[in-house]
């Protein structure tokens, strides 16, 4: 079955092993700035939405906050579990953004990292306000990738000929006025911060093959994107790797 038949939550179970390995993860700057200018410290309650296999949740349980990890993807939420196995501050909950299964006004922090693009916009906000604590604080987290250099522009080019659902659900809508529109009635802090991935061939290709976009084998573009893939790293390598740069994007509502 083709990804762009399957639902939002489902999508994500045949690149589970891709995701895991080969996704950037997140800054640390990105806790260092909530807990410099938003009082955020770890004796307070965070809820990861959409939580994945955990690479944001990650930030905060290395760092003892009580995290809860909400995601509807069994095998996504099952990675996390392994991966904060002998942490007793994780707790990986099968919910979504509009229903988490969490109790109201218990939540200081909600976090959502590359996922907010995914949730129904007026349900998931529903469900933020009824489990926030007052004054609790909202940060949505995107890596969006700079497209400055010769490399990453040919990239670019490479994903919107090959890859017919790149478009789909586009994270890159959700910038700073979208969002102020969506939380009209709070505050919106934007923070951009640096962050990037080195890869060899093997990691390039499986960070490709993370995405939802990404056509299966069987598709007539897989084969042309394959080759343009390996053309891209034979003429951009150094040292046989290649270096993706990004932006990592913070808005945080409170």
């Amino acid at each position: 079955m083709e990804t762009s038949y399957l639902s939002p939550i489902e999508r994500f179970s045949p690149l589970v092993e891709n995701y895991a390995k080969y996704r950037p993860g997140y800054p640390e700057q990105i806790l260092f700035t909530l807990e410099k200018h938003f009082g955020i410290n770890n004796e307070k309650i965070i809820a990861d939405i959409g939580s994945g296999t955990g690479q944001l949740s990650k930030l905060f349980v290395n760092k003892y906050y009580q995290t809860y990890g909400i995601e509807p993807n069994d095998a996504m939420r099952m990675v996390s579990i392994n991966e904060f196995a002998t942490y007793l501050n994780f707790k990986a909950i099968k919910g979504t953004a509009e229903q988490t299964f969490l109790y109201s006004e218990s939540i200081d922090l909600i976090v959502a990292g590359q996922s907010f693009h995914w949730f129904d916009n007026e349900m998931s906000k529903i469900e933020f306000n009824r489990i926030l604590k007052h004054k609790g604080i909202i940060a949505l987290i995107w890596n969006e990738r700079k497209n400055e250099t010769e490399f990453m522009q040919r990239y670019e080019r490479l994903l919107q000929k090959h890859c017919s659902n790149y478009k789909i659900n586009n994270h890159k809508e959700y910038d700073y006025r979208k969002i102020k529109e969506l939380f009209s009635e709070k505050k919106v802090d934007l923070f951009i911060f640096e962050n990037q991935q080195k890869m060899d061939f093997t990691a390039f290709i499986g960070r490709l093959k993370s995405c939802s976009y990404c056509p299966s084998e069987n598709d007539k573009h897989y084969a042309f994107l394959m080759r343009g893939m390996n053309k891209l790293y034979e003429n951009y390598k150094c040292e046989e790797n290649i270096t993706i740069e990004y932006n990592t994007l913070m808005f945080v509502i409170h």
